[in-house]
């Protein structure tokens, strides 16, 4: 959670929450980190979208940060 909170991408779960106003950013996204490997799943609710991925006690240091480094060239890209 501390390795997140810098990059804008903060959880006090074991759940992190993308959210999306549009679907096709929220597409763009769960098929680009799909094809990398990351598993996510989406839902709508009301003309919002969310994008949540679960971390686990398996998930490694370099894993969290391979993540947010996956999200960050997502969203500037």
């Amino acid at each position: 959670k501390k390795q997140l909170q810098g990059y804008e991408i903060c959880s006090s779960t074991h759940v992190i929450c993308l959210h999306f106003s549009q679907k096709e950013e929220l597409c763009y996204f769960w098929e680009n980190l799909l094809q990398r490997g990351i598993l996510t799943q989406w839902f709508a609710s009301n003309g919002s979208y969310t994008l949540r991925l679960f971390v686990n006690i398996h998930h490694t240091p370099d894993d969290l940060r391979m993540l947010v480094e996956e999200i960050k060239e997502l969203k500037s890209g």
